[in-house]
């Protein structure tokens, strides 16, 4: 929008967080792809515009990177990814929340969540069947599945995931020139987050 040298602000109250991603890249070298990226789709109840308010904001503490990933699938880790993401979903649809109310007015309800999904996708080389014959077995992988994070013992988080199913089979055209790589794309039904830092073990 345009307007003149006064800042805009939008104060939203009454969020609740609709999805989150949290996605990956092994970096080229260059720029800021090496950073893990958290992103999320949210919904507000509310808002008003306030004026400007003096203060700073500060980001302290390094960013997690590329470098700092570790999956583990069947209890093996996974060296070869080249990307990949986890995503949460609580599947809010907005319209829900909007009643023929005149105490709302033009605000919303309370977001109604519905079904809390759990899925990702990693896009890993492909050396033998090893993913195949996962995806073949048609069953929740079994043994430890994780992404986690880390940094150091005192700054990691780590996302264990169950009932996890991979579907379609990880394949891709064949690579003449070079390596294969395909997608591991997954859904789960369950996840435990562990996450420890200089403050507190969340």
């Amino acid at each position: 929008m345009r307007h003149d040298s006064a800042p805009v602000i939008f104060k939203l109250t009454g969020n609740i967080v609709k999805s989150t991603t949290i996605a990956f890249q092994k970096s080229t070298g260059a720029g800021r792809d090496a950073f893990v990226t958290v992103t999320e789709s949210c919904l507000a109840q509310n808002y008003t515009t306030p004026a400007l308010q003096a203060g700073t904001f500060v980001a302290s503490g390094d960013p997690f990177q590329f470098r700092h990933v570790l999956w583990t699938l069947a209890s093996g880790a996974v060296v070869e990814v080249n990307s990949g993401s986890l995503v949460f979903d609580q599947v809010i649809t907005d319209g829900d929340s909007r009643y023929s109310n005149t105490s709302l007015d033009r605000t919303i309800g309370s977001p109604i969540p519905t079904l809390f999904k759990i899925s990702g996708k990693l896009n890993v080389n492909l050396l033998n069947t090893t993913y195949a014959d996962i995806w073949e077995l048609a069953a929740a992988v079994t043994g430890t599945n994780t992404l986690a994070l880390t940094q150091s013992s005192s700054n990691k988080v780590t996302f264990t995931l169950t009932g996890m199913y991979i579907d379609p089979v990880p394949a891709d055209k064949t690579n003449i020139d070079g390596v294969n790589s395909a997608d591991i794309v997954f859904t789960a039904t369950g996840v435990t987050i562990a996450a420890i830092d200089a403050i507190s073990a969340w």
